[in-house]
């Protein structure tokens, strides 16, 4: 009976103190909530489309007008500008207006009359690493569809018939099989990626300032108002811990709840792969919450618990392994990928919802989380117990 007395004192205490400010509250419910939605709503075209790009045609003949046209009515392409100096097709590019540049040669048709190869010049802005291959693959689908096309009339020409020069022609193909996420949909794959993202910077910041502002208002005492300070029993502090952090784990769940919810509408994959997925999200985003809290008790400090937190999250998508392949880093950026939670979850999350795999290998996760969430209360403690033995350092920003 004690300790749920002192469970709801804590309960109590950081609910009256949501309620205090609107922002307070709309901290781990609706400011999450509109950033991740925003992030959806921004993807939601799923594949970038009309990328604007320039021709600079200096044959401007019926052939490489033909090339232009096609260029435009690609779905991922628009052609912005047709120029006719290599000095303005070069400040666009420079400038942004376009991503790319298609420079047709004066002496294109002419080749192409005398069977001889002719060159279609691409320059496109390698620095975005999204736009630059998908119009790479659209510039290369539609001058191999023209090339494929001159080269099957002439064959016709010659007494073939069209049948059989297509397949003389392309006497050896690639058959593609896409087994995941097959359109591509960047919103399946980044935006669901982002997502839990965006939620983890959130949860670990939350953590440390739940904690972190007892320091800075120097109300550890009126926290643990309930518990014998010269006497502190484990448990005692284990259930004001827990008191403290429940509106904040409730307010996440909503929002983890939510986006699976959004999800399944997405994302073709079993009813049981959504589960664990909440599953894992929940103890990540717990985890979160721990270790966000650590930072602040270990350092004494709201503001260095505020700073570590955002350092270990902000960058944490890049060593994720979704934007740049693991296996591929440096060994140094793998031993610090692996350190952090995100990395796990990810792994996770994609594994379920993505790729089909079974449950055993978000199992591992699941179990990672746990064992980890236990150590970090424990730890969680400690530090709190040394910051109560240290009352000259409360105050602190």
């Amino acid at each position: 009976m004690r300790l749920l007395d002192t469970f709801y004192t804590s309960l109590n205490r950081e609910i009256s103190w949501l309620k205090s400010s609107f922002w307070n509250w709309g901290m781990i419910s609706f400011i999450p909530l509109f950033a991740c939605l925003l992030t959806w709503y921004i993807f939601s075209p799923q594949i970038p489309h009309d990328l604007p790009i320039g021709v600079l045609d200096q044959d401007n003949t019926s052939i490489t007008r033909q090339l232009t046209r096609y260029l435009d009515a690609s779905p991922g392409l628009h052609v912005k500008e047709n120029y006719v100096d290599i000095l303005e097709a070069e400040n666009a590019l420079r400038s942004g207006s376009v991503y790319a540049i298609i420079l047709i040669p004066k002496d294109t048709t002419q080749k192409i009359k005398t069977q001889k190869i002719a060159n279609i010049v691409l320059h496109h802005n390698a620095q975005f690493g999204t736009h630059s291959p998908l119009i790479q693959k659209d510039v290369r689908t539609v001058v191999g569809t023209i090339s494929a096309g001159i080269e099957i009339n002439v064959k016709t020409k010659k007494g073939e018939t069209p049948k059989v020069a297509q397949d003389t022609f392309s006497p050896l193909q690639n058959v593609l099989v896409t087994l995941f996420n097959q359109k591509p949909d960047y919103q399946v794959y980044l935006a669901s990626a982002l997502i839990p993202t965006l939620l983890h910077i959130v949860a670990m910041m939350t953590g440390a300032y739940i904690f972190g502002r007892e320091l800075r208002d120097k109300t550890l005492k009126q926290w643990l108002a309930n518990i014998d300070l010269k006497k502190i029993s484990y448990p005692s502090l284990s259930v004001s811990i827990l008191g403290k952090m429940l509106p904040s784990i409730v307010g996440f769940s909503g929002i983890i709840l939510f986006f699976i919810l959004v999800f399944q509408h997405a994302i073709d994959a079993p009813f049981w792969a959504f589960i664990f997925t909440f599953i894992a999200w929940f103890l990540f985003l717990t985890l979160s919450i721990l270790i966000g809290g650590y930072f602040s008790t270990v350092a004494l400090s709201l503001r260095k618990g505020l700073t570590t937190s955002s350092f270990i999250t902000a960058p944490a998508f890049a060593f994720s392994g979704i934007g740049f392949p693991l296996f591929a880093m440096p060994e140094s950026a793998k031993i610090w990928a692996n350190i952090l939670p995100l990395t796990h979850y990810l792994y996770a999350q994609v594994s379920l919802l993505q790729m089909g795999a079974p449950y055993s290998k978000s199992l591992i996760v699941i179990l990672g989380f746990i064992f980890f969430i236990l150590v970090f209360f424990v730890v969680l403690h400690i530090t709190i117990l040394r910051a109560l033995s240290k009352p000259e350092t409360w105050g602190a920003r």
